[in-house]
């Protein structure tokens, strides 16, 4: 009896109506003592001819002290900027599924 592949590396790009492009990559690791975690990088670049750039997931400084409006338009992350919270779970949702899924 054979044992189906998971999925534990997902990488997605999704090109931008200005031309740039976003990857999305999603994995799944083991730490210490076998504690699973899950790994979610952003990566942007202007154009197919660039190189890719990595994208800080931390809000900018003195974001609890924005109004709502301040913090869509400068508060977010460069990750959140580049790409919406619904495309990095659908990368992340495919982590732990069969392979075979792909097809």
């Amino acid at each position: 009896m054979s044992e189906e592949q998971l999925i534990t590396k997902v990488s997605q790009i999704l090109t931008r109506p200005d031309g740039s492009e976003c990857k999305i990559v999603a994995e799944r690791f083991f730490g210490p003592s076998f504690q699973e975690y899950t790994g979610i990088y952003v990566l942007r670049r202007e154009s197919p001819e660039h190189n890719w750039t990595l994208l800080n997931d931390r809000p900018a400084p003195g974001w609890r002290e924005m109004s709502v409006d301040e913090y869509v338009q400068h508060g977010r992350s460069e990750q959140l900027r580049a790409v919406s919270p619904g495309e990095i779970m659908r990368a992340a949702s495919l982590l732990g599924q069969p392979m075979s899924i792909l097809q």
